[in-house]
């Protein structure tokens, strides 16, 4: 684990958010007046305002899709970021039409929006799940909790047992709660009776089936082998054994991974070896992915099978059958719904790569039209439904 990281882990969970903040500037004068005038340009009587989680210039994962299909359908839209990574010229950026970044505070800015509008307030990290549980009058602000991991999956941060307290209450006391799994569904289901709802995952139509431009795989590689591949980020809840098992197990395939080594532990596993079919490309834009997946024979998903795996839902699944292409994946209960090739150890891996390689072109379709039945589109229709409703 790089020091960096350690530093990171080490920050107890409420310090950190106290630290964050600090990244957001207060509500001043110029920024009310921006909001306003954006405000101004709208006749529907609400805003959908996204609460800090990553920055938008980070890996997309769902709430970044679910702002950018919600205004597609004509909503206003604000997505909290910081303003460093994000490179802003004020505290107000426009992404697309109705599509907003913010990065001053979110409390301020909720509660000035909410003397113009009714404020759908949108957390999908604890901390402001909480706050604005608190915060929330069911009318002019809503407090919309999106549960999209067990949270034990903040049990690598010091501090974690607040975090799983501050979700428990943004469970408890949200307006309303979106689950991303039926097998999360669990464990929300015996902290709430009602207003709550299970919306998946999905995928966006045609940017993974007809990407704008290819990967040469083979300069990377430089042999005519099949390419196995894995995009995402590297953390706990990854099976390291069992990837390390996998890629040493099988040298007549090539292992492309991409993403982000968040404590360093796919470079002590994998990396480490030297292997001649592992190759790591590190991070790629959102927007390059396609053309690297399309070059993609199988996918996989190696996650351990605890409660933080089985209650994922992992979005890169629908990513690579967008694309045509089979996924090989630890028995996720997500994964088994979405008729992936499913193997629990490192003989049965080995022996669904070899199927799923040699089926590949018989699935393309087949998988391309379960993507299509789980389009981000759909999923923000059936989120602004349920909350108008």
């Amino acid at each position: 684990m790089s020091v960096i990281n350690k530093l990171k882990s080490s920050i107890p969970y409420s310090a950190r958010w106290w630290l964050i903040k600090k990244f957001f500037a207060s509500l001043n004068d110029a920024t009310r007046h921006e909001v306003q005038l954006l405000t101004n340009k709208i006749e529907k009587d609400r805003v959908f305002v996204f609460t800090p989680y990553d920055d938008w210039n980070s890996i997309k994962q769902r709430h970044h899709h679910m702002a950018v299909e919600i205004s597609r359908k004509g909503e206003l839209v604000l997505f909290g970021s910081r303003k460093k990574k994000d490179r802003f010229k004020g505290c107000i950026n426009k992404v697309s039409d109705n599509l907003y970044l913010y990065c001053c505070d979110p409390v301020e800015l909720v509660l000035f929006l909410s003397t113009k509008k009714r404020v759908y307030v949108i957390s999908y990290y604890p901390y402001w799940g909480k706050v604005f549980a608190e915060l929330a009058d069911g009318e002019k602000i809503i407090s919309v909790f999106d549960a999209i991991d067990h949270p034990l999956i903040y049990k690598i941060d010091a501090g974690w047992k607040r975090a799983v307290e501050d979700f428990d209450y943004a469970l408890e006391k949200s307006t309303h709660v979106f689950c991303a799994s039926q097998a999360l569904s669990d464990y929300v289901s015996s902290r709430r009776e009602e207003r709550w709802v299970v919306i998946e995952n999905g995928v966006t139509e045609n940017f993974f089936i007809n990407p704008e431009k290819a990967f040469d795989i083979k300069s990377l590689v430089k042999n005519n082998r099949k390419n196995v591949m894995f995009h995402g980020v590297f953390s706990r809840w990854i099976d390291f054994r069992l990837l390390e098992s996998v890629v040493t197990g099988i040298k007549n395939v090539n292992f492309v991974f991409m993403g982000y080594d968040m404590y360093g532990q796919f470079k002590n596993y994998i990396l480490s070896k030297n292997l001649k079919n592992v190759f790591f490309l590190g991070f790629i834009n959102y927007e390059d992915l396609p053309s690297y997946i399309r070059s993609a024979d199988a996918g996989l998903l190696p996650f351990k099978m605890d409660e933080v795996g089985r209650c994922a839902s992992p979005v890169k699944l629908l990513e690579y059958y967008a694309a045509g292409v089979p996924v090989i994946s630890t028995p996720l209960p997500y994964s088994i719904s979405k008729q992936a090739f499913i193997a629990s150890n490192p003989e049965d891996f080995i022996k669904k790569i070899k199927e799923a390689l040699n089926e590949k072109a018989r699935l393309s379709e087949v998988l391309r039209s379960i993507a299509l039945d789980h389009l981000w589109s759909k999923k923000a229709e059936e989120m602004i439904a349920y909350l108008l409703n």
